[in-house]
């Protein structure tokens, strides 16, 4: 119970914080409402939910919730703040589930190649801004559908590519740190976050 609020707390901060920093870089690059040319917490989101799963699910839903409620423009409809943070939480693990069925993803993530990194990035970056821009629209958050979930699609794909480069920069000091163990199985060469995933 301890370790699930742990990495539920650590989850929401890492998100919220991530989101602050692309407003303050990528403010301008907004196109409408919750939508940005660069989302850079999109890829942070998709490492989170694949390794946390409901935990880390209900840290992003957390910090989504907080950040639209702190939005300039927000109407005070706590109804749909509600339902917009659970929302951007549990789309997100329900690709995840869609990719262990879809594109064959290890429930383990024993299978984290580049391939199927590009693939979970497509997953990622196309599933979570139609079901969002679904409900925005129905809110009447946004009036334009098509044209707000494609730039939401191009923005979550470029976070999750720019993070994963990031992490890939990152990952020989992670590991030597002992965050992440490196296994190789079959000449493939995957990843395992020490004390959260199977061995």
């Amino acid at each position: 119970m301890l370790k699930s609020l742990l990495v539920i707390t650590i989850t929401a901060i890492s998100y919220f914080l991530f989101d602050r920093l692309n407003a303050f870089f990528f403010d301008e690059l907004e196109y409408s409402y919750s939508v940005h040319w660069v989302y850079l917490p999109s890829g942070l989101k998709m490492a989170l939910i694949l390794v946390f799963l409901t935990n880390g699910a209900i840290g992003v839903a957390l910090a989504s919730t907080l950040f639209t409620y702190l939005l300039p423009n927000f109407d005070g409809n706590y109804w749909s703040l509600g339902v917009t943070g659970l929302i951007m939480g549990l789309t997100p693990l329900w690709t995840r589930h869609l990719a262990i069925r879809w594109v064959n993803l290890d429930p383990e993530l024993s299978n984290l190649t580049s391939s199927m990194l590009f693939r979970l990035s497509l997953l990622f970056a196309v599933i979570p801004p139609v079901i969002q821009q679904l409900w925005f629209f129905h809110s009447k958050m946004t009036g334009d559908f098509l044209a707000s979930t494609a730039v939401m699609m191009i923005g979550d794909w470029v976070g999750i590519v720019f993070f994963l480069w990031i992490l890939k920069l990152t990952l020989p000091l992670l590991t030597k740190a002992g965050l992440f163990e490196t296994k190789n199985q079959s000449g493939k060469s995957n990843l395992k976050i020490r004390g959260y995933l199977p061995q």
